[in-house]
């Protein structure tokens, strides 16, 4: 008969070796019939019960207890968001614990609802619209009165933007301007054309006055010089002025004051670019005076300039024709000294305006009138400081 022999580890009596055996056994029996052991614990006072080695959120969920936030409300106290304020806690024996946390035997565990968030209120002083007067009907702009706009203190929610209070705290007080003409010993005019350079008939217009020996203003729109910057270069290189028409033409007497700014400034360091000079001349889209151009004007360096004599060939444009319309309007009345006219080169169809235009310059020749540009009038009369304003 042979034996087994079964090796036994080196140092670890066999003995030791059984017992641990047997522990690992027993303790393995003993957790497995503690996990099917229900212990008590109490949630918002009321008894639940779960295993034994549960969680918080197992007590919770056991107990059937929600974790309520509270409500986001806004100044008045109206519910503007459910669920949109402080979330809840919870404590555990009366300290503040985690969901996961382990609980034990005849533990208290006490929901703490979200408390709500009542929004914010911020106060403002915002300016209101500041009334705008003009007067007269020249072809310069003069402010008589800056005036001021308004100012209000408004109180408002800083989610909902709801204004629960507001009072003026100074009334605005109107900005009045003057259009007026400057009394001129000499028979000068100013041949002025807006919304060029266009490719077509700008070109045409500068043969004219080439011909005619004239110069003229041109207000020229950024966009345009953009597409055409040759031709800006060629109205500059013949001796004729550039001013400045706004970037896109959109903006009319309603438009913020930023959106004036920043379209005359564009067009400015284009043209500034393309020349070497910057524009000094500023008129508005349709002449649509503001305090927004105004302004504009000021902090740019830019002299407002409209006109006193308009030969509407717009109107031509519209129906592609009568360039006598446009010729009889500057020719039906003697223009008075220093008047600025006004006609395009862009903008549209313009054949007519350069057929009218071969008429009006002889046309006012023949009656003693000469041609100069702006900066050759402003010379003339604002430079020696001896002007005599007639409005």
């Amino acid at each position: 008969m042979h034996r087994v022999c079964v090796p036994v580890t080196a140092g670890i009596p066999r003995g030791c070796v059984f017992v641990l055996l047997v522990a690992i056994i027993a303790n393995a029996v003993s957790l497995g019939t503690l996990a099917f052991v229900q212990i008590a614990v109490y949630v918002n006072g009321r008894e639940a019960r779960v295993p034994y080695g549960a969680r918080v959120a197992q007590a919770l969920a056991a107990a059937g207890a929600d974790l309520p936030a509270g409500d986001l409300i806004d100044a008045d106290g109206a519910v503007l968001e459910v669920g949109g304020g402080n979330r809840a806690w919870v404590a555990l024996n009366g300290a503040r614990c985690e969901l996961t946390d382990r609980i034990g035997p005849g533990d208290r565990i006490e929901v703490i609802p979200g408390t709500p968030i009542i929004e914010s209120i911020v106060v403002e002083t915002a300016e209101t619209a500041q009334p705008f007067e003009i007067i007269g009907s020249g072809p310069f702009v003069k402010v008589r009165s800056p005036g001021a706009p308004g100012k209000v203190t408004v109180k408002r929610g800083l989610i909902t933007g709801k204004v629960f209070e507001s009072a003026e705290s100074h009334e605005p007080s109107a900005m009045v301007v003057a259009r007026f003409q400057y009394a001129v010993a000499r028979k000068l005019v100013v041949l002025s054309f807006d919304d060029g350079p266009h490719p077509v008939y700008t070109p045409q217009i500068l043969e004219v006055l080439r011909d005619e020996g004239v110069h003229a203003a041109f207000f020229v729109t950024g966009a345009q010089v953009a597409a055409y910057p040759g031709i800006l270069k060629r109205i500059y290189a013949e001796g004729h002025e550039i001013g400045n028409h706004t970037y896109s033409h959109t903006l009319m007497e309603s438009a913020p004051e930023c959106d004036v700014l920043s379209e005359i400034q564009d067009t400015s360091e284009l043209v500034e670019r393309l020349i070497g000079s910057a524009t000094r001349w500023l008129r508005p889209v349709g002449g649509a005076l503001s305090a927004a151009y105004v302004h504009a004007a000021e902090s740019t360096g830019h002299t407002l300039v409209l006109w006193n004599i308009d030969t509407q060939d717009w109107r031509a444009a519209r129906d592609l024709g009568r360039s006598d319309e446009i010729s009889m309007r500057v020719a039906d009345a003697p223009p008075a000294n220093g008047s600025v006219i006004l006609m395009h080169d862009g903008g549209g169809f313009r054949g007519a305006t350069v057929k009218a235009l071969k008429a009006i310059i002889p046309a006012l020749r023949e009656q003693g009138y000469q041609f100069c540009t702006l900066s050759e009038l402003w010379h003339f009369l604002g430079l020696d400081g001896r002007l005599t304003e007639a409005l």
